[in-house]
């Protein structure tokens, strides 16, 4: 790879991109959570002959979240604990690799629908501490853009723009609007998905910016695709 790439870097290419987003989380007791979550884009080849290709998002592995997790725990650990011993330090990779061993779970997240037929909510089998940290890991994976959040309320606030609302504000534009503004971008509303605490379960929702009622009729769709990575 570095030899061709001196000589002509475009030549060369995997067809796959890997994203890690490292998230740092302080907690009470003065402690702090580290969270590590991948995206993948994978280019796919287009046109009548193949002569072009878009990237387009691809699956989140959570091997290789483990992977840099382990990564990272040995890299800390080696900082806190320069006088450590290579038997000290191999038995703390032993149990590092042990602690983020992954494994079967049955499935925690179902979804709760109003008298629309539509889903109303995402109830999580589990209580909230465990519901905060793996909302916060899926709004990574699936790329929302994160604007703030609040524990002790129990929300995060995101963007984002859901490829059937922005059909349908193209088409609420008008055609003069949509041929001469093509270029203008529509703008991802903000949500708040909100954890309501019922002791060990927890209830998720979401609302508008202000916590009220979505009158996007976006939240459906976000409670599918939530549920969907948190089963």
């Amino acid at each position: 790879r570095r030899t061709v790439g001196k000589i002509i870097d475009f030549a060369y290419s995997t067809g796959e991109q890997d994203q890690y987003r490292v998230r740092l989380e302080r907690n009470d007791d003065d402690t702090t959570d580290i969270y590590i979550s991948h995206r993948s884009m994978v280019e796919v080849m287009t046109g009548r002959d193949n002569e072009s290709s878009v990237w387009q998002p691809g699956p989140t592995d959570p091997t290789m979240e483990a992977e840099m997790l382990q990564r990272l725990a040995l890299r800390i650990d080696a900082e806190f604990n320069p006088e450590a011993s290579g038997q000290e330090q191999e038995a703390n990779a032993q149990q590092i690799a042990k602690d983020l061993e992954i494994k079967p779970v049955a499935p925690k997240a179902g979804i709760e629908n109003g008298s629309d037929g539509k889903a109303a909510a995402v109830v999580l089998d589990e209580g909230f501490d465990q519901a905060w940290r793996r909302l916060g890991l899926v709004i990574d994976r699936m790329g929302f853009e994160l604007v703030d959040r609040d524990r002790t309320a129990g929300w995060y606030l995101v963007r984002y723009l859901d490829p059937a609302y922005e059909a349908k504000v193209k088409e609420s534009r008008g055609f003069f609007a949509n041929v001469f503004g093509s270029d203008e971008a529509i703008e991802a509303p903000t949500y708040r998905l909100h954890l309501g605490d019922e002791g060990a379960k927890t209830r998720l929702t979401v609302q508008d910016a202000q916590g009220g009622e979505d009158k996007t009729g976006v939240a459906p769709n976000i409670l599918s695709l939530l549920a969907e990575q948190l089963r």
